[in-house]
């Protein structure tokens, strides 16, 4: 919303991809597919006529985000033309510590990210599999492009997902994720991949704080 008033250029370039149709269409899109699950609890058998008010309303936006991204990508398809920077990999760049902690924090996040995608199963039921697809599909994004950005220049990243390469909004995106996927992990199988995510997770948390105080002095 904040997006569609005049002279938002520093949120335009925190957050570019909310400026295009297909941006918009995929983020309502995978938004309302995690949305519905978590609003609506697994005892009811759907949302629109069970729960309290507040539930039937977290579960229409959920179903109305999904339409929307629908709305918005069928449109992008057939009737409305917009270029796009497409330079995901760009150019090398000099790389420091921080940079160095950025990255292996981001290759644990895509490893969750790819891990949640293998472990997505076709007949489960409907609000398991939207969220299911849903997470893996951000958080593998969001890993990899970060992972990228990491070590690279990349004029996709910093054009459409600034927030994973720049300032104090990059600090906040390794924080919170970094929060929620120690959360995912807890009280899950113990194996070795595990201990690789927990140890990224940590750091990912690390590398937040630290981007957030440097950047905000």
């Amino acid at each position: 919303v904040i997006l569609l008033i005049p002279g938002q250029q520093a949120l335009e370039s925190t957050f570019g991809f909310l400026t295009t149709w297909i941006g918009c269409g995929i983020y309502f899109l995978l938004m309302g597919s995690y949305l519905y699950p978590a609003v609506c609890p697994s005892r009811y058998p759907d949302c629109f006529g069970y729960g309290d008010l507040l539930t039937r309303l977290g579960a229409m936006s959920a179903a109305g985000s999904v339409i929307l991204g629908c709305i918005f990508l069928v449109l992008r398809c057939f009737m409305v033309r917009e270029a796009y920077d497409c330079d995901v990999i760009g150019e090398r760049r000099a790389t420091d510590k921080l940079d160095i902690a950025c990255a292996v924090a981001s290759s644990g996040i895509a490893l969750l990210g790819l891990r949640a995608g293998l472990d997505i199963e076709l007949n489960a039921p409907v609000r398991d599999l939207s969220r299911s697809i849903s997470l893996a599909a951000i958080t593998l994004v969001f890993g990899v492009c970060s992972f990228i950005a990491s070590l690279r220049t990349s004029h996709f990243v910093e054009k459409y997902l600034g927030f994973l390469a720049n300032g104090w909004p990059r600090g906040m995106f390794y924080l919170l994720t970094g929060f929620y996927l120690f959360g995912m992990l807890y009280n899950g199988s113990q194996g070795l991949l595990d201990w690789f995510c927990y140890a990224c997770d940590i750091i990912s948390i690390a590398v937040g704080v630290i981007y957030i105080v440097l950047k905000c002095r």
